[in-house]
């Protein structure tokens, strides 16, 4: 009589098969998840210096003091969300991406944990030196 059927130890061995596959590809799937974000955030931000050298320029061609924005937005303090949308004074499309947060008027927290610091007086958009 033949047997055509798996036996326990087969359908074991498989299954640890599976497992150490899934040991590998899982790790590797959350780094490339951490590096597609912080893609994003490096994007956001060379948006939103983008947009302030823009304000700028159009602030000289219009004569127009301070040459930067005082603020970047009108938002409160906060998560960013479709009625608190951040950066919307340079951008054309703010950020409503609930993982940016607003802590004040020129510190933000980017999704990766990262701060930034916007200095009105220079224009700029950087990395903050300390967190809080």
């Amino acid at each position: 009589m033949k047997n055509d059927a798996f036996t326990f130890i087969e359908l074991f061995i498989v299954i640890i098969l599976i497992g150490i596959l899934a040991g590998v590809v899982v790790p590797r799937f959350v780094d490339f998840r951490n590096e597609a974000q912080m893609a994003a955030e490096e994007a956001s931000v060379r948006s939103i210096r983008s947009a302030i050298k823009l304000y700028s320029i159009d602030s000289a061609l219009k004569d127009r003091k301070p040459f930067y924005p005082a603020v970047l937005d009108n938002a409160n303090a906060g998560y960013a969300a479709p009625e608190n949308s951040l950066f919307g004074i340079v951008l054309q499309n703010p950020i409503s991406d609930h993982r940016w947060r607003k802590e004040n008027d020129t510190r933000y927290k980017g999704p990766t944990g990262n701060y930034y610091t916007y200095d009105p007086v220079a224009g700029t958009f950087n990395p903050a030196e300390t967190t809080p």
